[in-house]
């Protein structure tokens, strides 16, 4: 007697993601996102960013780039930290903000391979850890 086995595999989905630290908060200025496209290495600007952005504001200043290459759109999630790096609703309070940016379509490979920032008159510092690393 023969023994039939069927083993179903499927893999995990997950939409891709990009974490933006910013901290020196300030009112005065903003900064520049500046992606390079992974498959041409061309770079694509941001709009100016104001270094305390809202979750909507960061939103528009980045979409164009993941709508314009990619066909999808973003979700931005935005925590604050206070001082002692505890999360925070007191806007007053507030030293480092965080955006995910999650993309709402699958795609193969990642949408970027570097992310630099450009100040425009603003003290804020950006890291960004990109999609491969969150």
């Amino acid at each position: 007697m023969k023994e039939l086995q069927y083993i179903a595999v499927e893999s995990a989905r997950v939409f891709e993601s990009t974490k933006f630290t910013v901290t020196n908060l300030d009112t005065t200025g903003g900064y520049i996102l500046i992606y390079t496209n992974p498959l041409d290495q061309i770079t694509h600007p941001s709009s100016i960013i104001p270094a305390d952005a809202s979750a909507d504001t960061f939103k528009n200043s980045i979409k164009g780039y993941y709508s314009g290459l990619f066909g999808s759109d973003i979700v931005v999630n935005k925590t604050m930290y206070d001082v002692n790096g505890t999360e925070t609703t007191n806007e007053t309070l507030v030293v480092t903000n965080e955006y995910f940016v999650t993309l709402t379509k699958l795609i193969d490979g990642y949408t970027t391979s570097q992310i630099t920032s450009l100040s425009a008159g603003s003290q804020a510092e950006v890291n960004v850890t990109l999609p491969a690393d969150v």
